[in-house]
């Protein structure tokens, strides 16, 4: 099972108070007045949730398919299941990340940083045309480790590309500008299990 982030291995994590909270896998049934219906297959008991706590898309989970059900208290709080975007399709992966600014989801790129959800600046394409994602060092959950290389260059001209510099004397970085594909993880805060993996794609 997945990994909880800065919470035990193994599909577990914990919420705070000390509830548990678990990944486990079980059916989707359908989709119904706004819910997801699940079959828990050890119990057979029915859950639902609301249907806009599916990622990628409550389309895309196939009816009797086997979807990942992230459970805090014993209640589901997000499912997953079907084919998931690659980040470097961008236009359905930001169109989540837009959808659920103000849901308790992290995002954490590949450097290590990690940002809230909420503070992310989905900004469109760069002349490349690939997506990019802007964020703030402000708002970095913990240090943030491009923030401390763009200071141990000194200079916008010395920093890696995408590093955002104020104007003012002495200049400060304040910025960087991702492109989708480096996001490694969407987590849910509360519970610290995994919504997305970029790894885990097929």
């Amino acid at each position: 099972m997945a990994e909880a982030h800065k919470m035990p291995s193994g599909g577990e994590g914990e919420q705070p108070g000390g509830a548990p909270a678990v990944a486990r896998v079980m059916r989707f049934v359908c989709q119904q007045d706004g819910e997801v219906l699940l079959l828990d297959p050890e119990t057979g008991e029915m859950l639902s949730l609301p249907a806009d706590r599916a990622y990628p898309d409550v389309w895309a989970l196939e009816p009797a398919g086997d979807v990942r059900v992230i459970l805090a208290g014993g209640q589901p709080v997000w499912v997953t299941g079907g084919a998931p975007p690659s980040p470097t399709v961008a236009g359905p992966f930001l169109e989540f990340l837009g959808s659920h600014r103000h849901t308790a989801l992290v995002v954490e790129f590949d450097d290590g940083d990690r940002y809230p959800a909420s503070a992310l600046d989905l900004s469109g394409e760069n002349p490349d045309g690939e997506f990019e994602i802007c964020v703030k060092f402000a708002d970095s959950i913990g240090r943030s480790h491009a923030e401390a290389v763009a200071r141990a260059a000194g200079s916008l001209r010395r920093s890696p590309p995408g590093t955002a510099w104020t104007s003012t004397i002495p200049p400060e970085p304040v910025g960087f500008r991702y492109t989708a594909s480096r996001v490694r993880v969407i987590y849910d805060q509360l519970t610290g299990l995994p919504v997305y993996e970029r790894d885990q794609i097929p």
